[in-house]
């Protein structure tokens, strides 16, 4: 392995998407050679500049193709570019490394407890961790007067970004909605709406693969723009995938990020959705992988990427160093690809 200028191939480089999000902090790293693949010939990150080299793979042989670049260009390191790709390497974890590269991604177990929403949150509860009340659309008592609305529902299972979220704030809705998803209601959670979109957090805890966390970072999410808001009335508002907002230091917020990680058995990135309720952590959605806010956080002096990278290659603790506290905004980026007769 060349130690100077290890090879990292990110697959997943569409535009606006996490793979370019990790792009962009290893290149602000500066002391790896990064380089980007995706099944589109049209991905943005072909034409963004980051990469030392970029590849396209087919969509029917791409795990194949995968493994054969991993092998030809003696890649040292794969990091998952999306949710999608994520579940693909876990798949073919054993190939990817037959090939000559480390997997970059949290341990399986706490993947497989984190993507089924309910279990996750089952876990957090026996662990001591408040949680929005949470019942699965099967077994939901709709008319219970201890079931509190308005009630989010959504996929238990593989979902992200906000799809797939439906908001019910009362019970005869909730109750033709559950007529209509009868033979899949065990596939739908319900949760308590947290109201407090004020105080929503995304938080960063990365830890070492022995499983003892560094450290975390908080970013309480502003909604000054469309970029961060999936759906709002009146009434409420659900935020998107894109978090914007407000670096800020708490402690005690912090340690309560840290024992959640410890709870799901988390051993690399993990990424925290929730909102404050008395003061509390009161999580929503985990996802044990690096954000889409891991860009922001690595401008906020925490290079959650490379940190990890640096981490696998020694085998040396984490420096986790102290987070900046400021605002972190986003926009788009826009390019111009001339026409092969322009050029």
């Amino acid at each position: 392995m060349n130690i100077s200028q290890p090879k990292v191939l990110i697959w997943g480089i569409a535009g606006a998407s996490l793979g370019m999000e990790i792009a962009k902090s290893l290149v602000n790293d500066g002391s790896f050679d990064v380089r980007g693949v995706d099944i589109s010939p049209q991905a943005y990150g072909h034409f963004s500049g980051y990469f030392n080299r970029t590849y396209q793979v087919d969509r029917e042989t791409c795990a194949s193709d995968i493994c054969k670049t991993i092998a030809d260009d003696h890649i040292d390191f794969l990091i998952a570019g999306g949710d999608i790709v994520a579940r693909l390497c876990a798949r073919i974890s054993k190939e990817i490394k037959a090939a000559g590269a480390t997997y970059v991604g949290n341990n399986q177990a706490t993947v497989q407890v984190c993507s089924d929403k309910y279990t996750c949150l089952e876990l957090l509860a026996s662990k001591g961790v408040p949680c929005p009340q949470t019942h699965l659309l099967s077994k939901i008592d709709i008319y219970s007067s201890t079931t509190i609305y308005p009630l989010i529902v959504k996929p238990r299972i593989q979902s992200g970004g906000s799809r797939g979220i439906n908001i019910f704030y009362g019970p005869d809705d909730l109750h033709s909605f559950l007529n209509q998803q009868k033979d899949d209601a065990s596939e739908w959670v319900c949760q308590e709406y947290l109201k407090d979109s004020g105080n929503e957090l995304t938080i960063g805890v990365l830890s070492h693969t022995n499983g003892t966390a560094a450290g975390s970072i908080l970013l309480r999410r502003t909604f000054q723009n469309m970029i961060s808001v999936h759906d709002q009335s009146q009434n409420h508002l659900i935020s998107s995938g894109s978090s914007q907002g407000e670096f800020y230091r708490d402690k005690k917020v912090e340690a309560a990020a840290i024992h959640i990680a410890n709870a799901v058995g988390s051993t690399g990135p993990l990424n925290i959705q929730c909102r404050l309720k008395d003061g509390q952590i009161m999580p929503f959605e985990i996802n044990p992988r690096f954000s889409a806010s891991t860009h922001l956080r690595s401008l906020a002096g925490v290079n959650e990427v490379s940190l990890y990278l640096n981490h696998l290659l020694s085998g040396s603790s984490i420096n986790y160093p102290e987070p900046m506290e400021g605002l972190a905004l986003r926009s788009f980026t826009e390019c111009f690809v001339p026409s092969e007769g322009d050029k």
